[in-house]
């Protein structure tokens, strides 16, 4: 695994130590909604250079249909922004052999003020693609819509990164998905370490051969919904989607490590929450690995979900209250 790697993989996993992020107030409502509107402009700026790029390598264009998100945290957002950063990077090294380090991380807990930073480093990532391919179409600069929501732009993001990896030579793979679903199988580990009598890592289920992308991803998306049991016990927020079945089967390795991504991202806020000045959890590069043998893996995760829902029914309170803001 490449250090840029590595460090992509840490950054996403820093996110815990920076995720405590309050609910907006009513006087901080306009600021949060001026904040969704200038990062809407970055990301309109960020397609349209994307599709630039799209017809000049005669690749095909994202059209698929997807399970849509209720509703997404600042947190979450700047999640994909880093995954969108990776893939935009992946592409700058395999047509331009230009890689970049992730952009400094906020210190601070995360806003939505932070995300159009990242949004700009994937910008600047796609227009050495241009350079390279002697594109000289210009995307002109955006304006914000001030009526979207947080939910609207992570959809957008999933979109681009969705076309981003169509554009790669050596696209997002069942490995990749490993390597982070292992991240997100040692955060429930950690979180797991409250309860004395957890088992922090179960056994893994039997292998099933003959796995697709769309099988893990419905797996994870059942890892989802634990979280979901958990984080409503433990009174905090996290993803949530808009279950439909529509265009599963076409889903690809991309589309899980989005997915994974996101996960990986809601279980480190939590890790915030017990583990409060702890390391952040990296992985290194597993190797090649199929499909069926990350079902498996998401299977170890969805059991420490399982056992995690039935240890927080009975303690509630099990998180550190947040600091007022």
């Amino acid at each position: 695994m490449t250090p840029v790697r590595l460090l992509a993989l840490t950054a996403v996993c820093h996110i815990a130590a920076v995720a405590a992020v309050a609910q907006p107030a009513a006087g901080e409502a306009s600021v949060e909604t001026e904040g969704l509107a200038e990062l809407s402009a970055h990301l309109t700026l960020v397609r349209t250079e994307l599709e630039f790029v799209r017809r000049e390598m005669g690749r095909p264009e994202h059209l698929r249909s997807e399970i849509r998100v209720l509703g997404a945290e600042a947190r979450t957002i700047f999640a994909q922004a880093l995954t969108l950063s990776r893939k935009a990077d992946r592409l700058s090294f395999e047509l331009a052999r230009q890689r970049a380090p992730i952009p400094p991380l906020p210190t601070d807990p995360i806003e939505i003020s932070h995300v159009p930073a990242m949004v700009d480093a994937v910008l600047e990532r796609v227009r050495i693609v241009k350079t390279e391919l002697g594109i000289t179409e210009a995307a002109t600069e955006a304006t914000g819509d001030p009526t979207v929501s947080s939910a609207d732009l992570l959809r957008s993001m999933l979109q681009a990164s969705r076309q981003l990896n169509l554009l790669l030579e050596r696209r997002f793979s069942s490995s990749d998905v490993f390597q982070q679903v292992t991240v997100a199988i040692s955060y429930t580990a950690r979180l797991l370490q409250q309860f004395p009598d957890a088992e922090q890592i179960p056994d893994a289920p039997g292998f099933e051969r003959f796995k697709r992308p769309s099988d893990v991803y419905l797996r994870l998306l059942d890892c989802f919904e634990l979280l979901g049991e958990i984080a409503s016990m433990s009174e905090v927020s996290t993803l949530d989607f808009e279950g439909h079945t529509e265009g599963i089967a076409d889903l690809t390795s991309s589309d899980v490590y989005d997915l994974a991504s996101l996960l990986v991202s809601e279980l480190a806020y939590l890790d915030s929450r017990v583990a409060s000045g702890k390391s952040p959890i990296d992985s290194y590069y597993p190797g090649r690995k199929l499909p069926s043998h990350t079902y498996q893996r998401v299977g170890i995760l969805k059991d420490q979900l399982t056992q995690l829902v039935a240890l927080v029914t009975t303690s509630p309170g099990w998180l550190t209250p947040l600091m007022p803001q």
